[in-house]
């Protein structure tokens, strides 16, 4: 059941994916098998983040960092901190976001996982770029390069690239003033002002880059 639900999410068919994962995760707690049970868990909750049911992603995450605690899986603990951190910065909140991902990055760096490292660090570039402070953005968008590199993540380091790129003038403009900046919030893209006007009045915009659909 787990690898047709990676299956399943690797082609972008993220509700199946969840419904099977949830199948694969009832089936493994009772079988006592943890490390496979949080494998699950970590796909639903994947798979709500990804169809933007955040209630529900913010709950499963929950309930892996507290398992993940419970069982001494600080990698699981990682990867849920890196889902809390995609959906408080979805939802706003970008001291939470922050939070989350400084928490995964340290976890990600304690046990040697690049992977999870690589995702946190991105989305912390992500909050200090929304937040207006570039500098500190580009600083950790850098890190990501080569950490991306090092786990063979290519989608990582094209979006890490094109945010320095961004950043430095050669799409959007400067960033040096400080201010709010409306990013996508999947790949950390800067929005176009007619996706800002739509998201800000409750309506839905698609990111020019990634094409992930967002709203307020």
């Amino acid at each position: 059941l787990l690898d047709t639900a990676r299956e399943l999410f690797s082609r972008g068919q993220f509700k199946k994916a969840g419904k099977t994962a949830e199948k694969a995760w009832k089936r493994y707690v009772k079988e006592g098998l943890v490390g496979q049970a949080l494998e699950a868990l970590r796909i639903m909750a994947d798979s709500a983040l990804n169809v933007r049911d955040l209630r529900v992603a913010g709950r499963l995450y929950r309930e892996l960092v507290r398992l993940a605690g419970e069982r001494g899986m600080p990698l699981y603990a990682s990867a849920a901190n890196w889902g809390l951190g995609e959906v408080a910065l979805t939802e706003g909140n970008l001291e939470g976001a922050l939070g989350h991902f400084s928490e995964g990055a340290e976890l990600a760096r304690r046990v040697g996982s690049t992977w999870f490292e690589a995702w946190n660090t991105f989305g912390a570039g992500k909050v200090h770029r929304a937040r207006g402070d570039p500098d500190s953005a580009r600083h950790e968008f850098s890190l990501v390069l080569g950490m991306a590199e090092e786990a063979t993540i290519p989608r990582l380091k094209e979006w890490a690239e094109r945010a320095i790129t961004e950043m430095s003038g050669a799409s959007h403009g400067s960033e040096s003033v400080v201010g709010r900046v409306w990013l996508c919030p999947v790949c950390g893209s800067k929005l176009m002002e007619d996706s800002v006007r739509r998201v800000r009045t409750g309506r839905t915009a698609t990111c020019e880059y990634c094409g992930s659909v967002m709203s307020a």
